[in-house]
Formats: C-alpha cells, structure tokens, sequence
C-alpha cells in the first residue's frame, strides 16, 4: 500500500515539476525559518538559567544614543550606578559589577579581542594553556 502511494507522488511531481518545486521550495523554506527561530528563542531563553534564582536577576546596561536610535551599548556602567540603585530601589538585593578582561592587559590588540589566556598544570602532559575569547570579571 505504501509503495502505491509513492509511485502516486512520484508521478504527481513529474506531472507537475514547476508546481512541485515551488511547494518543494515553500516547504524548506518554512522549515528553515522555524528551526531558526525556535534555535533563537531557546538561546535567549537559556541565559543564565544556572543560577538558582534566575527570574529575580536583571542585567543593566549602558546603552549610547545618537538622537532616537542606540548607536552603542556595552554591560559595564559606572561605578556608583550599582549602589545608587540599591538604595533607592527596594526591590534591589544585592548587585554585581562586569569588567571587560581587556581592561587588565596592555596590549592595544589584546584590548579590542577581549581575550584571555588561562593556562594549568598536568600531572602527564606539563603546562597546558589555551585562550578564552569574550571573558568578564
């Protein structure tokens, strides 16, 4: 029975070739565009969720803009926003502060890729050590 359905469609699509790609083309590119979406969503979804209490966590930041659309926006602000905040604002807790890792090196190339080189001991292999790309303290 199976095999009569396909022998049905296959002669549908010969029939009807530019009728099929279209629904062919239409198809794959709904599919495509879920899938990317859905992959987006569970991204953003999935932002900090390791902490304990992740729906009680904000994050502020410091957004630049020229007229009415943000031309620049980055996570650290400044340093008396944190506690300014605390105090007027009930609903604060406790707060934490982000530093870029390129704020501790002085290399002018380092500081634009945000990147830090960790490194450890092995008990078999020695001194092993990689780059970490994109690190906040």
């Amino acid at each position: 029975m199976i095999k009569n359905y396909f022998l049905v469609t296959l002669r549908n699509l010969k029939r009807n070739k530019s009728f099929s790609l279209i629904n062919i083309a239409g198809l794959a590119i709904g599919l495509s565009a879920c899938l990317l979406l859905w992959q987006y969503v569970r991204f953003e979804s999935s932002y900090d969720q390791f902490h304990r209490h992740t729906d009680r966590l904000y994050r502020v930041s410091n957004n630049t803009f020229r007229g009415t659309s943000i031309v620049g926006g980055n996570a650290p602000i400044a340093p008396a926003v944190a506690p300014a905040m605390k105090a007027d604002f009930p609903e604060v807790i406790d707060f934490c502060r982000l530093v870029k890792t390129s704020l501790f090196t002085s290399d002018l190339t380092s500081f634009f890729a945000n990147s830090l080189e960790f490194s450890y001991e092995h008990d078999t292999e020695g001194v092993v050590a990689f780059n970490e790309e994109h690190v906040w303290f």
